[in-house]
């Protein structure tokens, strides 16, 4: 039986955000992201599931006019406090409280796995793009080699709601919703320093090798992978 969204809120309120208080810098990930998609100034940018905003903070140093949804209240206050000319809403994504054709973008890093309702969630996702603009999101792929061999089950959200579907189910879900797909790619945001040493340097090494072995997969078999969508134009 899957949660309600009060259950699921009440998770990343009272654990999964419960300790936030070094979060909303961007990181040189998700800089080389906004460069790669080219956000630039003027764009309206839509996070949605946006979390402590790092991610917006990177569009925004570029000149985006940049607006986030999250389940989050905890979330959604701590993007308000350190990201003031956004606009910044708690809100489910099934629903979402914009206008049709109101963004440039649309982004959703690592979330929509953990949306009760992806149909619906995609569907609103789609329809607050405008003709001709771009959905990018990121999400992982239940053919990574990692959870065919049972070495890795999820991340800790996994305990509230976690739906990992194949590359071809995702992108199944974004043409139900009018979405055509115009690139995808591998997410290896882990192949950094800070990544690989945060759990200490004794850790290091084995992470590193780990992030390596990911890394040389082929895509159907990548863990997490970016796709890059375009809403057609009228």
């Amino acid at each position: 039986m899957q949660p309600d969204q009060e259950q699921v809120r009440e998770f990343y309120d009272r654990q999964y955000y419960s300790d936030i208080g070094s979060a909303g810098t961007p990181t040189g990930h998700h800089l080389r992201i906004a460069r790669r998609i080219g956000i630039s100034a003027g764009d309206r940018v839509l996070d949605v599931a946006c979390g402590t905003g790092e991610w917006l903070r990177a569009a925004h140093d570029l000149g985006a006019q940049v607006s986030g949804i999250d389940l989050s209240q905890k979330a959604i206050e701590f993007c308000r406090a350190n990201n003031p000319d956004g606009r910044f809403l708690c809100q489910g994504a099934e629903k979402l409280p914009f206008e049709d054709n109101s963004f440039d973008w649309l982004t959703c890093f690592g979330s929509l796995e953990h949306f009760p309702d992806k149909p619906a969630s995609m569907r609103e996702m789609a329809r607050v793009v405008k003709p001709g603009g771009q959905v990018l999101i990121s999400v992982p792929n239940s053919d990574f080699l990692g959870y065919k061999t049972g070495f890795y089950g999820g991340t800790n959200q996994a305990v509230v709601i976690e739906t990992p579907l194949t590359i071809r189910e995702w992108e199944a879900l974004a043409q139900g919703a009018g979405l055509q797909l115009r690139a995808r790619w591998r997410d290896l945001h882990f192949f950094n320093p800070g990544w690989i040493t945060q759990n200490g340097w004794l850790q290091a090494l084995p992470r590193f090798l780990g992030a390596c072995a990911i890394a040389a997969l082929p895509l159907n078999w990548q863990y997490q992978v970016y796709f890059h969508y375009r809403r057609p134009p009228l």
